[in-house]
């Protein structure tokens, strides 16, 4: 039975990559990029998530998901790239 390598695999990359930005990148061994989107959302959570909801986070009362938007959407792009580059 062949078994498939989890090397550069786009699945995981994507994968590691939603479950931590910038953690696909790691995978895929690509340090820099890594470093770099994570330092993208770390820059946009201090400069467009106000700390009330980083608070509410912390406890658990979000109510409203649209001020995090932003860490979303990096979120999903750094994802979508790791996917691409394994691809």
């Amino acid at each position: 039975m062949a078994r498939g390598s989890l090397r550069n695999s786009p699945l995981l990359a994507a994968l590691l990559g939603t479950v931590v930005t910038g953690l696909g990148h790691f995978y895929l061994r690509r340090w820099l990029r890594a470093l770099g989107w994570l330092g993208l959302t770390v820059t946009a959570s201090v400069l467009f998530v106000p700390d009330s909801v980083i608070s509410a986070i912390g406890t658990g009362t979000l109510t409203n998901p649209l001020p995090i938007l932003p860490i979303i959407l990096i979120s999903a792009a750094s994802a979508l790239d790791a996917y691409l580059i394994a691809k």
